[in-house]
């Protein structure tokens, strides 16, 4: 009995010796939205399961936050979404380019307030030690100072592979099938889509090297240079951004378009969907009676329904006030909600995942923001879109290539269409048989996202950085990258080969014409003259 304790007792141990290794590992999730905080809370919950301890920089709070959690609250991020001019904005349209120079500028703002905050400055500038640095980017790479701070490795966090991450890992990107996420484009894009595309990645590429790297520089430089000792000196920001040891995106290969991606990107798409809950019994008893089905009406965290144009509030509550036997679930930040429907129930806060997985849902009316995506394809929920901002044009793009949802720009829907679209979901089973068979292929995984991204992150920690997944492309100079210099040689061997032969013809040529001229004057000198002859013959 005694070494059959002994036994199980090491064998506990052996199975259990990686969790053991508890590592201090620095989060930092500043992005002011719900989806941003989600993701990051996802991850940093799992990482604590495994024993590790997390410092956690967020602008939420955690609900009942375990012992080995510590939270920073990074407060008054709010203001870099909920102010009077982006609401104005909100639902004003913008061209791509002002888009993502928008997007430049606004990343640089937050990230110059995160690390110019109270408790950012303490937390800098004391003796903490960490292990690892896991950071949502989302275009603040100044954040990757953090890494070289504590000389530690680096894992971003992101919603989807861009010119930002590519940069990281060395992914090749193509703009021949590889469209840009502000066009909202298919991967199977005509001439003038691909013109279009090429066009706004060399934008891209030109706004990345001389927008957004010196202004991430000049922050990088600003907070994390007085804190090295005299003899020590910064490396360059574009240093760090390629000493990334890893990328965790918030994709999957069943939704997003396939691409090449290198060794170090794990695709954890979905790893936020949890076990469901059972809705409460009033819920339940709306659910049954609402014989015409239920739909479910959130906007995400970044668009609010209380801030919606009043026109455009009204058509909403006429068409489901038309709809007696349809219930609405409808997220609404305010207690109350002027010429509400009978049929609709509000709340600042919705279950969302649970209520799509009941039987009874029949559609989903979303801004089309990805974790949201997600859960109405875990769920089999047709989806309705109204697409606003950053990728969900592409999202919603992308459900309806897929057959399980419909657009209607917010600019421009009528109150007809609006009408039209809704019947034509609710009675149509196509859109959720389509649904269902897009559930089938997120599912189908060998291994579960969360598993996949804490793997490879404790992997990062055991081989100190992932060396051997950095590709050598991200060491080569731009010319180098390209082959400039390999193209100038070839140019160069290629008319050093047509003009050696074209030189020597040359030569040849003219000793050739240089020895019949002089055969020439030599014949002419010898042959007499016809006076010459024309004087003989007088003489004789």
């Amino acid at each position: 009995m005694f070494f059959k304790t002994i036994f199980l007792l090491l064998f506990y141990l052996i199975y259990t010796a990686d969790v053991l290794q508890c590592e201090r590992i620095l989060a930092i999730f500043p992005v002011p939205t719900r989806s941003h905080f989600i993701l990051g809370e996802t991850l940093v919950r799992a990482l604590e399961n495994r024993g590790h301890h997390i410092t956690f920089l967020t602008p939420f709070r955690l609900r009942e936050p375990p012992e080995n959690i510590q939270e920073i609250l990074l407060e008054g991020s709010e203001k870099f979404v909920w102010n009077e001019e982006s609401l104005k904005e909100l639902h004003q349209s913008h061209s791509v380019l002002e888009s993502i120079t928008q997007t430049i500028y606004g990343s640089a703002e937050l990230a110059n307030f995160t690390l110019s905050h109270g408790e950012v400055q303490k937390l800098m500038r004391s003796d903490a030690a960490f292990d690892l640095l896991l950071v949502d980017s989302f275009m603040m790479d100044a954040l990757l100072g953090f890494a070289y701070h504590y000389k530690v490795p680096s894992v971003v966090v992101c919603s989807t592979t861009s010119k930002w991450t590519d940069e990281m890992v060395g992914n090749p990107n193509n703009p021949a099938y590889n469209p840009n996420l502000f066009l909202g484009s298919s991967n199977r894009m005509t001439l003038p889509e691909r013109i279009v595309n090429s066009l706004l990645s060399l934008f891209v590429e030109i706004s990345y090297q001389y927008l957004y790297l010196p202004a991430q520089e000049a922050l990088y430089q600003r907070f994390f240079a007085p804190l090295q000792s005299r003899s020590e000196k910064l490396p360059p920001l574009d240093d760090l951004i390629h000493n990334v040891s890893s990328v965790l995106v918030n994709s999957h290969p069943g939704f997003h378009y396939p691409r090449a991606l290198m060794p170090s990107v794990v695709e954890i798409g979905g790893i936020h969907i949890r076990q469901p809950k059972n809705v409460s019994e009033h819920v339940e008893r709306f659910f049954q009676l609402a014989k015409g089905g239920v739909i479910v009406f959130t906007l995400g965290g970044t668009t609010r329904s209380k801030d919606l144009p009043k026109e455009k509030r009204d058509i909403f509550n006429r068409v489901f006030k038309s709809m007696p036997d349809v219930g609405i679930f409808w997220k609404w930040e305010d207690a109350k909600m002027p010429d509400q429907a009978d049929n609709v129930i509000i709340g600042s806060w919705l279950p969302q995942y649970d209520l799509l997985l009941h039987r009874n849902t029949k559609l989903f009316i979303t801004n089309g923001g990805l974790l949201s995506m997600y859960e109405a394809i875990h769920s089999g929920t047709p989806v309705l879109g109204f697409p606003m901002n950053g990728d969900e044009h592409f999202n919603v793009r992308r459900a309806e290539e897929a057959g399980f949802a419909r657009t209607l720009s917010f600019d421009i829907f009528t109150e007809d269409s609006f009408r039209e679209t809704l019947e034509d979901m609710l009675k149509n089973e196509t859109y959720r048989l389509n649904a269902e068979r897009m559930a089938i292929l997120l599912k189908d995984n060998h291994t579960p996202a969360h598993q996949k991204a804490i793997y490879n992150i404790e992997m990062v920690m055991r081989s100190r950085g992932a060396q051997h997944l950095r590709p050598s492309s991200l060491s080569l100079a731009t010319w180098q990258l390209y082959l400039v210099d390999v193209t100038l040689c070839i140019a160069a061997g290629c008319l050093l080969i047509l003009a050696i032969p074209a030189a020597i013809i040359g030569i040849v040529l003219r000793r050739s014409n240089s020895a019949s001229n002089a055969i020439s004057k030599d014949a002419k000198r010898k042959t007499p003259s016809s006076d010459n002859r024309k004087k003989e013959k007088k003489e004789k």
